[in-house]
């Protein structure tokens, strides 16, 4: 499962996996217990995890290597409970995230935050920063061009295809006679 299928629905607490696409919503798993559900889209919001950034001073940054740099912080300290004082929350943020805007960055993001990683973390769903770098690496692989035998043909062919895309509606005849 990648980041990009881990998601947050509004009026849900929780983390969710997109699980099928339907006209009015989406099929949702829950992450930790399987919980199989509908979640329509006219009384919910879907927000993957890959598009939530955390505001800092210079640029945002990614929430996965917020989720990597919580598990640093791991490592050598204890995380402290999404409960705890807000002192104690912003001091924690501050060291997994020095830069971050203050002002932007509320206390309540930092406790979802906690809950998002301790549900990650608890499904091992948290990529490491190899992983991370080996799929931009793969991604970003230069694509090998294909030799074309005719040209004039090819060009043909990438016309056809644009154009099949939007057909312009086309004119009706009339079959009727007006009288002069």
């Amino acid at each position: 499962m990648n980041f990009g299928e881990i998601l947050t629905v509004s009026k849900l607490p929780g983390l969710y996996q997109m699980h099928k696409k339907r006209s009015d919503g989406l099929i949702i798993k829950a992450i930790g217990d399987d919980k199989v559900f509908f979640a329509s889209s006219r009384a919910h919001g879907f927000t993957p995890l890959d598009n939530i950034t955390i505001y800092t001073d210079t640029e945002p940054i990614e929430l996965v290597k917020v989720f990597q740099g919580i598990d640093k912080y791991k490592a050598k300290n204890e995380i402290p409970s999404a409960k705890d004082s807000n002192d104690k929350l912003k001091t924690f943020f501050e060291s997994v995230v020095p830069s971050y805007d203050v002002e932007r960055v509320y206390v309540s993001d930092i406790q979802k935050i906690i809950k998002w990683h301790a549900i990650l973390s608890a499904n091992s769903l948290i990529p490491s920063e190899d992983q991370k770098e080996a799929k931009v690496a793969k991604a970003e692989k230069p694509v090998k061009a294909e030799k074309v035998d005719n040209p004039k043909k090819a060009d043909k062919t990438a016309i056809k295809e644009i154009s099949s895309e939007a057909p312009a509606p086309k004119a009706k005849k009339s079959t009727k006679k007006t009288k002069e």
